[in-house]
């Protein structure tokens, strides 16, 4: 970790820079997936593995009508770029567009909406420098996208002294600050062509070192935390897969999953039809699926699953309120087993197998809404692989596939003290036969947990 934040601050761009600054954001490791859509309640870590992100400004005496921003990157995955940038808004959007399948373009859209947020930031800037560092991996489940937000907003801003988003970032006087922020960001990634939620961003901006985070997003931004047991560590598998989301490869693939995003409005519809609204969810901006959890009992909500003709929309349906359901009873009475039997049961809703598939869309109103499972499907052969071979391993509590799915990582829940034999059992059980140990050796993860988003210098 101290080299790549010395390789940042001893870079050469950096150098007599008297306003140089430097931060990191983690990514994040999630077990409560695709909640943020449904406001079910959300469960996060700060993972420790960061993007670090550098930036210095030089200033002029007069006021300039452009400024020149020079954005690098020291993992050589990723190219260098500088562009000089006019300081009016509207100008800059076309120019900003043609660089929207590049990884710098998230930069570029931020630096625009500070242009909105503060113009007057900018009147005397003639150079901007911002560099980065990671070994957070990309492409991987762990809201690398979001890690390069939040660092950039929040060392741009310092380096441009824009007091109206670092105090939303540093020192939040209220939660509806910290959604401000968390908006932002997802304006950012929208523009980029993906449809994301909220609450990667959340936990990056929340988390705290050693803490679960719980989160829920709406009426109103809360969270709360629970001690991580420290016999626990959180083991990050990669399946090699990259699960690019902005990528057209990522959005031209068929998903199962692709009704998910509409269940909120099909549910408002679906209850009002019954004249089953409730005075609180009468407006359809502010009803979401998650909510129902704490308004009918799971009886109720498998009857009204049961009903829903689209067998899509009814399987999409028990997954939401399944996977909501149990981090409901995590955050209100935690327990270990039930985190080990949550992401287990959330992973086989991932599960292509077609053997699974008739136990996964069963519903029993004999069971708890918790014991169901319902599909989603957004996994891998590659990902349910690694699933069922680090189950069989001993000292592993759980397993599941990570982030938007279709490839990335898997999250295993490990004993601290047996990860180092687990790791070498799956690279000789498993990675070996496909000829890929020695990447396996490095981008096998240990993760115990970090702090949020922070100014380092």
């Amino acid at each position: 970790m101290s080299s790549l934040i010395d390789s940042l601050k001893n870079h050469k761009i950096f150098q007599g820079k008297a306003n140089f600054n430097l931060v990191k954001c983690p990514g994040r490791i999630s077990f409560s997936k695709h909640c943020d859509y449904v406001n079910n309640d959300l469960l996060y870590i700060a993972a420790n593995y960061n993007i670090y992100a550098a930036s210095a400004a030089t200033l002029s005496e007069n006021n300039l009508e452009t400024f020149n921003i020079t954005i690098f990157n020291l993992n050589s995955d990723f190219k260098d770029f500088e562009l000089n940038l006019s300081k009016n808004y509207s100008k800059n959007e076309p120019q900003i567009d043609e660089y929207k399948s590049e990884w710098f373009y998230y930069v570029l859209k931020l630096l625009n909406e500070l242009l909105l947020a503060s113009p007057e930031s900018f009147q005397k800037i003639a150079e901007l420098y911002i560099g980065f560092n990671n070994n957070l991996p990309a492409a991987g489940g762990m809201s690398s996208s979001h890690a390069l937000i939040l660092s950039s907003m929040l060392s741009l801003s310092i380096s441009l002294k824009i007091e109206s988003i670092l105090n939303k970032i540093q020192t939040p006087k209220s939660k509806t600050e910290s959604l401000e922020i968390l908006k932002l960001c997802q304006k950012i990634e929208h523009s980029k062509g993906f449809k994301s939620g909220l609450g990667d961003q959340a936990a990056q901006l929340l988390s705290q070192k050693d803490k679960f985070c719980f989160v829920k997003l709406y009426p109103k931004l809360s969270y709360s935390y629970i001690d991580i047991p420290n016999h626990l560590a959180f083991m990050i598998l990669p399946s090699f897969i990259k699960a690019e989301k902005t990528s057209k490869e990522y959005r031209s693939t068929p998903k199962y999953f692709e009704k998910y995003s509409s269940l909120n409005e099909y549910w408002f519809k679906l209850l009002k039809n019954k004249a089953e609204i409730t005075e609180n969810l009468s407006e359809k901006e502010n009803f979401h699926l998650g909510d129902l959890l704490y308004i009918y009992n799971d009886k109720e909500l498998l009857e009204l699953i049961g009903t829903i003709e689209d067998e899509k929309l009814k399987h999409l349906s028990l997954y939401a309120l399944a996977e909501g359901a149990r981090l409901k009873e995590l955050k209100e009475n935690f327990s270990e087993n039930k985190l080990y039997s949550h992401i287990n049961l959330s992973h086989f809703a991932e599960n292509i197998s077609k053997e699974r598939m008739k136990t996964q869309e069963t519903i029993d109103l004999t069971k708890k809404l918790s014991e169901h499972i319902g599909a989603y499907r957004a996994s891998t052969a590659v990902n349910d692989e690694l699933a069922e071979i680090a189950l069989n391993i001993d000292g592993v509590h759980a397993c599941s596939i990570m982030g938007a799915g279709l490839g990335g990582n898997n999250l295993a829940i490990v004993e601290k003290e047996k990860a180092s034999k687990i790791k070498k059992i799956l690279i000789k059980n498993y990675y070996s036969k496909k000829e890929e140990a020695l990447e396996a050796e490095k981008a096998i993860l240990v993760n115990t947990s970090s702090s949020s988003l922070e100014q380092i210098i």
